[in-house]
C-alpha cells in the first residue's frame, strides 16, 4: 500500500508542476502579446503622423500588466524607456533601461540608455554605456552617434 500512496502523491505532484507551468507560459504568452501590441500602436502613431505620446497612459498601463505577468522579461523596462525616450522624456527614459539592462544586459538596452543618457546632458555616462553596447556587439559601432565616437 505504501507503494501505491507514494506513486499517486507523485502524480499529484507531478499535475501540479505541469499546472503551474501552464499557467507561467500563459501568463509570458499574455505579456508578449501586451509588448507587440504597445510596439504596434507607437509604430502606427509615427507611421501615420499622429502623437505617439497620445497613446503612453493607455500603452504604460498595458506595460504594467505585462510586468505583472512577466517581471523578469527585460522587453518590459526596455519597451518603457523606449516609450518615454520616443516621447521626449529622456531622464524617465534613464531607469527603465537600467532595469533592463539589470535582468538582461543586450548591446541594444545599452544603446538606447546611451542615447537617453545623451538627451538628458549626461555625455560621460552615455559614452560608458555606448562602449558596452559595443563590446557586446562590435556591429554597433556605427550606430554610436558620431559625437560620442569610441577610441580605443
Amino acid at each position: 500500500m505504501k507503494g501505491r500512496t507514494f506513486a499517486w502523491a507523485l502524480v499529484v505532484l507531478a499535475a501540479a508542476a505541469v499546472l503551474a507551468q501552464g499557467r507561467r507560459w500563459h501568463d509570458r504568452l499574455e505579456a508578449s502579446r501586451l509588448l507587440v501590441q504597445v510596439e504596434a500602436i507607437s509604430v502606427a502613431a509615427v507611421a501615420s503622423g499622429r502623437d505617439p505620446c497620445a497613446f503612453l497612459p493607455a500603452n504604460l498601463q498595458a506595460l504594467d500588466r505585462a510586468a505583472e505577468l512577466a517581471p523578469a522579461d527585460f522587453e518590459v523596462p526596455m519597451d518603457r524607456g523606449s516609450l518615454y525616450l520616443l516621447c521626449g522624456s529622456p531622464r524617465a527614459a534613464i531607469e527603465p533601461y537600467r532595469r533592463a539592462a539589470a535582468l538582461e544586459p543586450h548591446p541594444e538596452i545599452y544603446l538606447h540608455l546611451g542615447e537617453a543618457l545623451l538627451q538628458a546632458g549626461e555625455a560621460a555616462e552615455a559614452r560608458q554605456s555606448f562602449r558596452l553596447a559595443v563590446e557586446l556587439n562590435p556591429l554597433f559601432a556605427g550606430r554610436v552617434p558620431p559625437s560620442q565616437a569610441l577610441t580605443r
